[in-house]
């Protein structure tokens, strides 16, 4: 088939044009629009006037209407920003002012699972009403809502399409980003209108699902309802995390992938009825399952495109894949142009224009002879170059997200598409019969869990092997990397295809780019013939699609024709199934070589450049190696950890449950081998605690957690704060409606090992997030005589980790009581709190202590030589 290329300049144009000028003013945006018509019309008369050849012509005419269409659809950016401004809420948002606002709950509300709102309830409203000061708006946009976890636990959450009323302080969105603005709540939402009748019974069929997993294992109860209806409220972190670093997040976001299923069987089930009726029956249930989804950029997106494979079948016409997808995004973006930066639709319409445009050169290549026969057979060159070719799409923006390349992303797909089908259908069967028959429901929902448990597998697999991430640069450089590669990737697959040099490539763009979709999920695509199997043919010579059928008699007579493809095709999959076995037995001797640490192996303490947060590794006299903390969620601790060469770890501390130093605890527990996690006390049964629980019981490390029983000990580490007196008064301290999490923060307290020329142990202690509070009682504590454990704290100090990242509020009677001669302090870059502060520099530098900042010296280790105390790392 010919791909029509005619309308991917435009869709091209008119995206970057979008995405570049969200942030802009309503005039910026609008000159842009009349400088692309512009240009566009004097390329059009250029046409007209010049004699030019006829290539030229092409070229010109084709940038001509391209430039002219982008610029005129551009225009409704200008409209929608100047409608924007006029709202008066983003300049409210500027001030931080106060508002009271009203309207209907547009996205599913979810708890916080990290950063330093944890645990609070986070939703997005579209706005019907709000009120600053004497002022008011109508302006529909979205402000996105944070409910405190205190406001948000114990209540109900708003329905999906409820009308809620709520005040709080308004904050700015960040620049492009879809939401006016972002508002914190001053107190609990109130419901002042219910839903729609539709959007009704959508929120009980999605609860009934839940409900009826309820009782099922933590992955089904996640991951039932998110393959069927993109719901992963339930959806254990750990899990996710493995899915994401699998590459199989796109089995609980919906999309493509799921509407072909449903597609598929409504198509199967009525493929008796007249055209136009089956049709019609699909259009109604793609609009049913939009409705149960929940309408995001990447659902729509899906749905617009199966709407054109409608209109194909019910004109009898094959559809152009390519020139649909560039329609779909023109609509879109006219429709709503912050879809042009939603990250769900950027993924989405990345995946499919792989499979559009690489899909069918990697199947080609893939089946390319060898030896005189393919070296894979068609059905499955073409199965494994499907996940390839999405992979390759969405590979360099994914590496915006995170910071590392999924090794085993397509070998994880190949593994998990045959569940997909099942735990999708059944999961929406269980979703539909909840409510009239409860025990095919259940029936339903324990086949979809069964297929949902080898997706689990899967992932847990790919995400525990061996070098399953490769880091990878970040930043446009890095996403330009691997933007090459991927090109580079496809070039040598066409490279087997071109012949008679440029022209030749000329003619394989031209004739042969892209992936027959519609020819691998059905039969009947053009053809020259009648069809003799079902009586039906047209006069233009394209038959009508259907499910694919084969008899027995041609399986049979395909493998007596076949079978040297098949006896190759059987030993690929026996290696598959003896790689995957091998990956998850896991042996020791599979774990890869480690390069050498640049950073030598004389250091005893290494600062951990995690951003915003702490994380330390500590190497003690006793031959032991300990992590405090492990930063905000992200790929930099395993980074750090790499780099230092630490390949197993007897005990990670965690201070305090605050996301930027228990956050990359999964990331900890995928890179390196860990003994056993010791936490600090659970004050008031965080959210946060529940998560590290959850994460220590996913990997099967012991977890102790201070005040639940006693700790273990270990070779010359000791927590030496809080005491059980303290954590009663904290405790009373909590219960009076006061945050003290930081000010329970463990107090570790450890003998740094020695270096070749002094091998003498120094002490190192590592003081949390102690506000000024915790600081002074910890102070009058060592004055009072304090501990002579067997880290000997009472001996003297030589490394002191600063309390808080440097904040103001310290107590300068503990510096003095510790007195070290090195301090560290873990901070972000620019960071928005000012850390560290003058106040805790001025009194550290003021007991003569060396300080060690991560923000300027990024990852440094620190050791004792007989000259004093030395620095490895880019300290200016």
């Amino acid at each position: 088939m010919v791909r029509d290329f005619r309308l991917l300049p435009i869709a091209l144009l008119l995206w970057v044009s979008t995405a570049i000028s969200l942030p802009w003013h309503a005039a910026a945006v609008a000159a842009l629009a009349t400088t692309l018509g512009v240009l566009g019309v004097l390329g059009l008369v250029w046409i007209v006037v010049n004699k030019g050849s006829t290539h030229s012509q092409t070229v010109v005419r084709t940038a001509g209407v391209s430039l002219l269409v982008a610029g005129v659809l551009l225009g409704s950016v200008a409209v929608h920003a100047q409608a924007r401004a006029s709202s008066g809420l983003p300049h409210a948002a500027q001030e931080r002012m106060y508002a009271q606002v009203s309207g209907i709950v547009v996205m599913e509300p979810k708890v916080q699972a990290s950063g330093f709102a944890q645990g609070a309830l986070v939703l997005t409203v579209r706005v019907t009403h709000a009120r600053i000061h004497n002022w008011e708006t109508t302006y529909p946009g979205r402000v996105r809502v944070t409910i405190p976890r205190e406001m948000a636990q114990g209540k109900p959450s708003p329905r999906y399409g409820a009308v809620i009323s709520l005040a709080g302080s308004l904050s700015p969105s960040e620049p492009a980003e879809r939401d006016l603005a972002r508002l914190t709540a001053s107190a609990p939402p109130a419901e002042v209108g219910a839903p729609g009748k539709v959007d009704t019974a959508v929120n009980a069929a999605r609860t009934r699902l839940n409900e009826l997993v309820q009782d099922f294992s933590p992955q089904a109860r996640g991951l039932v309802p998110g393959a069927a209806i993109g719901d992963t409220s339930a959806l254990p972190v750990p899990l996710a995390d493995d899915m994401k670093i699998s590459g199989l997040t796109h089995i609980t976001a919906v999309s493509g992938s799921h509407f072909a299923i449903v597609f598929l069987v409504i198509l199967g089930l009525t493929w008796r009825l007249p055209r136009t009726l089956r049709a019609v029956l699909v259009a109604a249930v793609a609009l049913g399952f939009v409705a149960l989804v929940h309408p995001s950029p990447a659902v729509l997106r899906a749905a617009a495109m199966g709407g054109v494979a409608i209109l194909g079948l019910v004109r009898s016409r094959p559809s152009q894949s390519l020139a649909a997808l560039c329609a779909v995004v023109v609509g879109l973006l006219v429709y709503d142009p912050w879809y042009a930066r939603d990250y769900g639709f950027v993924l989405s319409v990345l995946a499919t224009g792989g499979l559009v445009l690489g899909a069918g050169p990697i199947a080609d290549f893939l089946h390319r002879p060898s030896r005189g026969e393919p070296f894979l057979p068609k059905v499955a060159a073409r199965a494994l170059a499907v996940p390839i070719a999405a992979q390759l799409a969405v590979g360099p923006v994914l590496l915006t997200l995170q910071p590392y390349v999924s090794v085993y992303s397509v070998a994880a797909n190949i593994a998990a598409a045959p569940a997909l089908f099942p735990a999708t259908i059944f999961g929406l069967a269980a979703t539909v019969l909840a409510g009239v028959w409860p025990l095919g429901a259940l029936v339903c929902a324990h086949i979809a869990s069964g297929a949902t448990w080898w997706i689990a597998y899967v992932a847990q697999v790919g995400a525990g092997a061996p070098g399953s991430t490769l880091t990878w640069p970040d930043g446009p450089g890095g996403v330009m990397a691997l933007a090459a590669v991927t090109v580079l990737i496809v070039g040598l697959c066409w490279r087997y295809h071109v012949s008679g040099g440029l022209a030749g490539l000329r003619k394989l763009v031209r004739d042969r780019v892209g992936l027959r979709v519609r020819d691998i999920i059905f039969r009947g695509a053009r053809a020259r013939v009648a069809d003799t199997e079902s009586g039906r043919s047209h006069a233009d010579g394209w038959s009508e699609p259907r499910i694919l059928a084969i008899k027995g008699s041609r399986a049979a007579g395909a493998v007596r024709a076949n079978i040297r493809l098949l006896h190759r095709a059987r030993l690929i999959l026996a290696l598959c199934v003896l790689v995957v076995a091998v990956l998850a037995l896991s042996p020791t001797w599979l774990e890869p070589l480690r390069p050498g640490s640049t950073y030598g192996r004389d250091w005893s303490v290494a600062s951990c450049d995690v951003g915003q947060g702490d994380a330390f590794v500590l190497r003690t006299a006793g031959s032991g190696t300990y992590l405090i903390d492990t930063g905000p969620p992200g790929a930099e601790i395993g980074r750090c950890l790499t780099a230092l060469d630490i390949a197993h770890v007897d005990a990670v501390f965690l201070t305090h449950f605050h996301a930027d130093h228990i956050g990359g605890l999964d990331q900890v527990l995928r890179t390196v081998r860990v003994d056993r996690i010791v936490a600090g006390p659970d004050i008031d049964g965080s959210f946060a605690a529940e998560a590290v629980r959850q994460s220590a019981t996913h990997a099967g490390v012991p977890l102790s957690v201070f005040g639940e029983g006693e700790l273990p000990l270990f070779p010359g580490v000791e927590v030496e704060w809080p005491t059980n007196e303290e954590v009663r008064y904290l405790k009373g301290r909590s219960d009076g409606g006061e945050d003290v999490t930081n000010d329970a923060s463990l107090v570790v307290v450890a003998q740094l090992m020695g270096g070749a020329d002094d091998p003498g142990p120094s002490v190192g202690v590592f003081l949390g997030d102690l506000e000024e509070t915790g600081q002074s009682r910890l102070a009058r504590h060592l004055n009072a005589g304090g501990s002579e454990g067997a880290a000997g704290f009472g001996t003297g100090v030589d490394l002191v980790k600063v309390a808080h990242h440097g904040s103001a509020s310290m107590s300068s009677d503990l510096v003095r009581a510790l007195d070290p001669n090195v301090a560290l302090i873990g901070v972000g870059t620019d960071n928005t709190y000012g850390h560290p502060t003058a106040r805790a520099l001025d009194s550290y530098r003021g007991v003569g202590a060396a300080i060690i900042r991560t923000d300027l010296c990024g990852t440094t280790a620190v050791g004792k030589s007989a000259g004093g105390w030395f620095v490895v790392g880019d300290c200016p």
